[in-house]
């Protein structure tokens, strides 16, 4: 499944000259589900895989998380001001270690694809924490505005990452990743200083009456526009050899993209990529309109999440290793049922769960019903990282998680 390129000899080398393999050891076979989601929490693995170091960057905002679950006022009241302190603290290091990582690495030759593809492939787990504490501070309580806010910035992050993986850059434009992030400092530093009450006060633009927290949303659709817009313009007109002269920058396309037009090829996949996160987005629609969002938010939330983090990682992975896009994997299986079963109960009146033999009619709101799908998610989840790993592991011949007895360590 996976072929490294031979960029990725980098990390063999350095993994030999760190002395990390032993070649006479045997090999320790542990679950590698737990390096994407506990990766951030506990410090003591960047020990055990010395290039994911960097990555303990992502706990400092998922302490902050955890501090905003516990003392702060969740999605639908206001916190106190002292969480939007450390909210605001964990922020700047998150961001400021995630933007210095990437530079430290190309300033010193150790970039590679596989450091892209641990690297933002926790950023689009954590990306679902973030949202949540940032968007709370508007109030816009459980409905359709936060979900509509993370929708516009799901949407964001998943069309950098799909431009570049089919033109072999990130391009930021005049408003993105790092303008976003300043934008949240701001917003969580106001909060901690005036309260997130302040974002409840009405102000007057051309005669509409507007709260100032739907001026972060404002901003969040913008982008969500500007963004789709212009990377999917960018990509279309760079593979079709019809419209390839409105690209001005040709020299970002990669060799073997700038092959596949000359030669007619077919696309590998960009078109494929927007069907699935159209299905994923449209399936999260219809199911809130079930209810299912506002009697279970945390719960809704973590599982959008959790298959936007995969929709995400399985981009990275192709653009990793230049593979085609599958089209149709297990992280996706539910997805079509979850919307036709939503599409009858809203607008047909069919409960199609009522039929199961349970003790309690089921609804697609129901509680069994979201924990169901996000623990099938979650093992989707577990089953591909551990092959993902393991095949990476294998080409690059090396141990995940494997610790040299330190007895037998010049054996």
């Amino acid at each position: 499944m996976i072929s490294i390129s031979n960029s990725n000899k980098i990390e063999q080398k350095t993994m030999n000259k760190a002395e990390v393999i032993k070649k006479k050891k045997k090999r320790v076979v542990v679950p590698e589900f737990f390096l994407f989601f506990f990766l951030s929490t506990f410090e003591q693995v960047k020990t055990f895989f010395f290039f994911f170091w960097n990555q303990k960057k992502k706990k400092k905002y998922l302490i902050a998380y955890a501090v905003w679950q516990i003392w702060g006022g969740g999605l639908s009241e206001c916190s106190p001001r002292w969480v939007w302190f450390v909210l605001l603290l964990g922020a700047f290091f998150y961001h400021t270690f995630d933007g210095l990582d990437g530079k430290q690495a190309r300033r010193t030759g150790n970039s590679s694809p596989l450091g892209q593809l641990f690297d933002h492939g926790c950023d689009a787990f954590i990306y679902t924490p973030i949202l949540m504490t940032q968007l709370s501070q508007t109030q816009y309580g459980v409905g359709w505005t936060l979900h509509g806010a993370m929708i516009c910035a799901y949407i964001v992050f998943y069309m950098l990452n799909w431009r570049c993986r089919h033109q072999g850059q990130f391009f930021f434009g005049f408003y993105s990743v790092s303008e976003a992030n300043v934008t949240g400092w701001i917003s969580l530093l106001i909060s901690s200083i005036a309260g997130c009450e302040i974002y409840q006060t009405k102000i007057s633009i051309v005669n509409f009456q507007l709260n100032t927290g739907d001026l972060l949303l404002f901003v969040l659709i913008f982008a969500c526009i500007w963004t789709t817009i212009s990377e999917f313009l960018a990509v279309s007109c760079s593979q079709n050899r019809n419209f390839s002269f409105l690209i001005t920058k040709k020299k970002l396309l990669r060799e073997y993209y700038a092959k596949c037009m000359k030669e007619g090829k077919e696309d590998p996949g960009s078109y494929i990529e927007l069907v699935q996160v159209s299905v994923f987005l449209i399936t999260f629609v219809f199911w809130a309109l079930t209810g299912a969002f506002e009697k279970h938010p945390y719960l809704f939330l973590w599982t959008e999440g959790l298959i936007f983090s995969g929709l995400v990682h399985r981009l990275i992975v192709a653009d990793v290793c230049k593979l085609k896009t599958r089209k149709f994997y297990n992280l996706l299986a539910l997805l079509p049922i979850i919307s036709i079963f939503s599409v009858l109960d809203v607008f047909f009146n069919v409960n199609v769960l009522a039929c199961l033999p349970t003790t309690r009619v089921l609804t697609m709101s129901s509680g069994e019903v979201l924990l169901f799908i996000f623990v099938w998610e979650l093992v989707c989840w577990l089953l591909y990282v551990v092959r993902v790993i393991n095949e990476i592991a294998a080409i690059l011949k090396i141990h995940v998680f494997f610790i040299t007895d330190k007895h037998n360590k010049g054996h």
